[in-house]
């Protein structure tokens, strides 16, 4: 019996079979060329870098290495730095030029400047590029200027990682929130003031401010706040910053928000006319 193969089908097969050596040889190719960068890679930077760390013995050669190695970190983080530095010295330009509703005149002399020590950041850079050409240092120039680049975009959100990091650092813990909670309780129950600790509402209002101690007071009569009220509040002892927020008997209305520094001084207070009627120092 003679099997007939139909010649579409054939065709077929001879065409896959093709495509299948064309991906196999393309993937033998692609791991060829992929071997062959990595390991030029490593023999132009990894290699020469273990070179330089090994101690190597106490001669000369091995002296110099050690130097150019130093360099070179000093160079990267030289030009991490500038890239940093002209970041600023760009806002500081923008900030400088004038116009637009953030902006009313032109500061000259920030404007000049921050413009001079710009265009000298970049002769500085030439130079310094310039020398490395002709030490055939290609290698970490380009280093260089990509820490250049990178750091300088990276700058806004450096800052706000530091802000964040500071913010974090400075936030009062739950635990120390809930023991100056009850202080503050035990410092009213002493001094018989008109008031009580509203805890739940504490607690929901320090996660929102997190960066000092939140304390919610509601009036246990239905009088509304005086002066004698607040020096009242100043007199307690607290030894530590302080936010307090006063509501009425009923806990639907605000009387008086203000925070009480560790001096006693008050630095923040709401709303403005309850402030303004009782006289109150900000500083």
């Amino acid at each position: 019996m003679i099997l007939e193969i139909n010649p579409y089908i054939f065709n077929l097969l001879i065409d896959t079979r093709e495509e299948v050596k064309f991906i196999w040889r393309c993937k033998l190719t692609i791991k060829v060329f992929t071997y062959k960068y990595v390991f030029e890679f490593y023999q132009k930077t990894v290699h020469p870098i273990l070179i330089l760390l090994d101690d190597g013995g106490s001669g000369t050669k091995s002296k110099e290495n050690k130097k150019k190695l130093k360099m070179s970190i000093f160079f990267i983080a030289l030009s991490a730095a500038i890239g940093v530095g002209m970041w600023f010295l760009v806002i500081g330009i923008i900030f400088s030029i004038g116009g637009g509703d953030l902006f009313k005149v032109t500061h000259y002399d920030s404007l000049f400047f921050n413009i001079t020590i710009f265009l000298l950041c970049i002769v500085i850079y030439l130079f310094f590029a310039r020398h490395l050409l002709e030490k055939k240092m290609q290698l970490l120039l380009l280093i260089c200027v990509a820490s250049t680049i990178l750091f300088f975009f990276l700058t806004p959100w450096l800052i706000e990682s530091k802000s964040s990091l500071n913010r974090k650092l400075s936030n009062v813990s739950f635990s120390n929130h809930e023991k100056f909670m009850e202080k503050v309780d035990v410092l009213i129950e002493q001094e018989h003031l008109p008031y009580r600790v509203n805890i739940d509402k504490s607690r929901e209002r320090f996660k929102e401010i997190r960066n000092v101690n939140v304390v919610v007071l509601n009036k246990t009569t239905n009088e509304e706040i005086k002066k004698k009220d607040i020096d009242e509040l100043l007199g307690l002892t607290y030894g530590e910053d302080v936010r307090l927020k006063v509501f009425n008997k009923s806990n639907e209305r605000l009387l008086i928000d203000f925070v009480i520094d560790l001096d006693k001084s008050i630095s923040f207070c709401d709303p403005y006319k309850v402030c303004r009627d009782l006289v109150l120092e900000i500083k």
